[in-house]
C-alpha cells in the first residue's frame, strides 16, 4: 500500500522555489548550493526535472500530471514520491508551499 501525501500537500498546493540557491546541471543531474545555509544538494534526474518544472510556481496536481505524462509511473506512486521530495525541499527551505 502506498502512503498518502503529507497532510499539508494537496492538488491545489502551489509549490514555488525560494531564492538563494545557485545550481548547475551536470550530466542530467542538478548540483546546487544554498547560499544562506551553505548546504550542497545533488538531485537525481527525476528531482532535476521536478526542480525545472517548479521554476514557475506550480500546483502539486499539475506537477504530478506532468510527471506521469513524462515518465512511466502510476499516479499513486508519483504522488507519494513527489510529496516526499516536496516535503524535504520545504523543510530545507528551498521551496515554499501555498495551500491556495
Amino acid at each position: 500500500m502506498t502512503a498518502a501525501a503529507p497532510p499539508s500537500i494537496n492538488d491545489q498546493t502551489v509549490i514555488a522555489r525560494n531564492s538563494g540557491m545557485i545550481d548547475a546541471e551536470i550530466g542530467g543531474e542538478l548540483v546546487g548550493l544554498h547560499l544562506e545555509s551553505g548546504n550542497c544538494y545533488g538531485f537525481n534526474p527525476t528531482a532535476t526535472r521536478i526542480w525545472a518544472l517548479i521554476e514557475q510556481p506550480t500546483s502539486f496536481g499539475d506537477l504530478c500530471a506532468a510527471l506521469t505524462a513524462a515518465f512511466e509511473v502510476d499516479d499513486a506512486t508519483c504522488r507519494h514520491d513527489v510529496a516526499l521530495l516536496i516535503d524535504e525541499l520545504s523543510r530545507e527551505g528551498l521551496i515554499t508551499l501555498d495551500p491556495a
